[in-house]
């Protein structure tokens, strides 16, 4: 019978010690502390340089959704296999560059959401709190 007054008592407790979304690896606090690290593939016109700069349809999403969180960035170009290579050992946060929904990686990182109906963004499995940002901002712009 006492049991019965102690249910509520677990719920609560249990409900509030769960923080979801949750990064395994802390992508999220790495990038509010540190900085958004971005792998980018170069690939007109979604992501490339001109001028020394990058620019391009993902770049410009990226740098909208840094400043919505008051994130610094930097972007790293290299080839889509070491990329993807370092995007699995939490080097990147995230890796773009017109990557497609039927990438060949999707079994060994998490895309998000098409924002153009075709083209995703990756990051690293298990970072949710990172995908949860990401893919919130994506859907803002897609309205």
């Amino acid at each position: 019978m006492m049991w019965r007054h102690l249910i509520p008592g677990v719920i609560c407790i249990s409900l509030t010690a769960c923080t979801i979304p949750q990064d395994s690896s802390y992508s999220w606090q790495k990038a509010t502390v540190e900085e958004l690290s971005i792998g980018v593939i170069d690939n007109p016109p979604f992501a490339y340089k001109s001028n020394s700069k990058w620019e391009g349809i993902e770049i410009d999403l990226i740098k909208k959704f840094a400043a919505m969180y008051g994130l610094d960035v930097s972007f790293t170009q290299a080839n889509e296999t070491q990329l993807f290579k370092d995007l699995k050992n939490y080097k990147y946060q995230i890796v773009l560059g017109g990557i497609e929904e039927q990438s060949i990686w999707k079994k060994e990182v998490a895309l998000t959401l098409a924002y153009d109906s075709v083209h995703v963004m990756a990051i690293p499995k298990g970072e949710n709190e990172l995908l949860f940002h990401l893919e919130n901002y994506l859907h803002i712009q897609l309205k």
